[in-house]
């Protein structure tokens, strides 16, 4: 299958599981903030996925885009807009002071 695919990593079973989202951008500055925006539906059962800090796989034909951690999310009444931001990046920043 060809065109964009998202993923997930479940940690129950130990494998990547296949979602229903849309791409909006993948932003990647030199030397900075690297994040991912998609838009999953707007039902219970995606209300309940983006709270919990799920790593993400967006791919396109086959190939790797993009891979981090979803941690923000923005609610309207058809869609949840999801940001996916460099999950190395996350851990490797130093921490503002």
């Amino acid at each position: 299958m060809s065109g964009w695919v998202f993923e997930y990593f479940d940690g129950d079973i130990e494998d990547w599981v296949e979602f229903t989202g849309r791409i909006g951008e993948i932003a990647e500055e030199l030397n900075g903030h690297e994040e991912a925006t998609i838009y999953i539906p707007n039902t219970s059962a995606n209300r309940t996925f983006v709270t919990s800090d799920q790593i993400v796989k967006i791919s396109y034909d086959s190939v790797q885009m993009f891979m981090g951690a979803l941690f923000a999310v923005e609610y309207s009444n058809k869609e949840l807009k999801c940001i996916v931001y460099n999950g190395c990046l996350l851990y490797t920043s130093p921490s503002p002071r």
